[in-house]
């Protein structure tokens, strides 16, 4: 099926020809009040009666934004009741405004062609009669570079879904040229490859990613290195190998808490600041269980009662469950910690009894939250003072454990444009 859509001006002759040349089964037109009574001589030629067509009347015919809407309206009308069918948008005739609407609302509706009458011109005024043709453009190049233009802030808000949406649906019109469809492919692989990592799905962002160490170094880097310290730290992690990752473990194991704190900061971005306090939370009970375990090989969801000191056992044992387990929350897992320095050097315990009663301040921002235990919405102020004690918290960790990186910290990239 192929329905015409097309404005109406004074002149009829580039009407009547875009109709005989496109062979419409459908015909829609958009006119003024006073155009549209011209309609019946157009009806009545040769090759257009029989036609079947309907007619949009726009009042305001000099008002861009009022031919944009009713257009707009219209072909995704059509689109919507005719997926199957070929939709031409001729904007030859009208107004200015009736023209531009038209054309502007042809590109945001996929799969629609462009039409334009023209010929030869004796004059400024208008084309002479008997030389118009049809000529038809999907105006590939336009959408494409209104969508490069577009797909950047939704990495800048982290949105990578959207930005998936909108570079499949560019990648799949006709005739990209291969430099841009080289450079949207990149771009789609990195959204899908960012868009795993902030769900947590390490293994599928490293395959998506690996190839891409050479643009983005650093990013690629902290990403094998948050990788190794989930392979340490989780036993259910993928078990195949992963393509492309080092053989011998990266970095210093507590990547993953760092992992979990730029995730809550982009979360911050989303201005989802209960999302953000319940991330800083889990990072800061996860450090105090990679502590725990890469050092003293003591699982905070099941402790061994052999991997604590002997003075330490008839303590933790009285907090067995029903089921004979002993599980360490947060807070006792860092109050282990602390009575272990009474045995070991054993900075982590140090620094929590440094800050105690921020942590205990920190909890109590969480504690609040829907997320948590309370019903009181996350602030952005109140965010704000989580995210400063992590960071001091953390920070103060790492110098007296003296960690040594394998990559830096790395947040993702705001542009996928640039290199990291």
């Amino acid at each position: 099926m192929r329905i015409l859509v097309i404005t109406i001006g004074g002149s009829l002759q580039p009407i009547i020809t875009s109709i005989l040349q496109n062979k419409p089964d459908e015909i829609y037109f958009l006119c003024s009040p006073q155009s549209e009574k011209e309609l019946a001589k157009i009806c009545a030629r040769e090759g257009v009666k029989g036609v079947p067509y309907q007619t949009e009347v726009i009042e305001g015919i000099d008002d861009p934004n009022a031919c944009y809407t009713i257009s707009l309206n219209l072909l995704g009308g059509l689109k919507s009741k005719f997926p199957d069918a070929q939709i031409i948008a001729d904007y030859t005739g009208g107004t200015k405004s009736m023209s531009a609407g038209l054309f502007t609302a042809s590109l945001d509706v996929e799969g629609v062609t462009l039409g334009l009458v023209s010929g030869d011109r004796f004059n400024l005024i208008k084309v002479k009669d008997g030389t118009q043709s049809l000529r038809t453009s999907h105006a590939t190049q336009i959408h494409v570079e209104r969508q490069i233009k577009s797909i950047p802030n939704s990495f800048k808000n982290f949105d990578y879904p959207t930005a998936m949406s909108w570079l499949e649906e560019t990648l799949s019109l006709p005739d990209i040229p291969l430099a841009k469809q080289a450079m949207l492919q990149k771009w789609l692989i990195l959204a899908r490859g960012l868009d795993s990592w902030d769900k947590f799905d390490h293994a599928s962002a490293w395959k998506f990613l690996c190839n891409y160490r050479a643009t983005y170094t650093n990013l690629v880097m902290f990403l094998e290195a948050v990788t190794w310290s989930r392979k340490k730290l989780d036993t259910n992690f993928v078990r195949e190998e992963l393509p492309g990752l080092s053989k011998s473990p990266k970095g210093h194991g507590y990547e993953l808490v760092e992992d979990l704190f730029l995730n809550a900061q982009r979360r911050a971005t989303q201005h989802r600041f209960d999302d953000a306090v319940a991330r800083l939370y889990r990072a800061l009970e996860l450090l105090a269980q990679a502590r725990l375990k890469l050092q003293y090989g003591i699982d905070t969801g099941d402790v061994s009662l052999e991997n604590l000191p002997q003075q330490l056992r008839g303590q933790y044992e009285s907090t067995a469950n029903p089921g004979g387990k002993i599980k360490l929350p947060l807070t006792p897992a860092f109050e282990l910690l602390a009575n272990l320095t009474a045995f070991y050097p054993e900075p982590l315990g140090e620094v929590y009894q440094q800050y105690k009663n921020q942590v205990k301040d920190f909890l109590s921002i969480r504690n609040k939250s829907l997320l948590a235990h309370g019903l009181t919405p996350v602030r952005a102020e109140d965010y704000k003072k989580a995210e400063l004690f992590f960071t001091a918290f953390v920070d103060e960790s790492f110098s007296k454990l003296a960690l040594k990186p394998y990559a830096a910290r790395k947040q993702f990239p705001l542009h996928p444009g640039g290199s990291s």
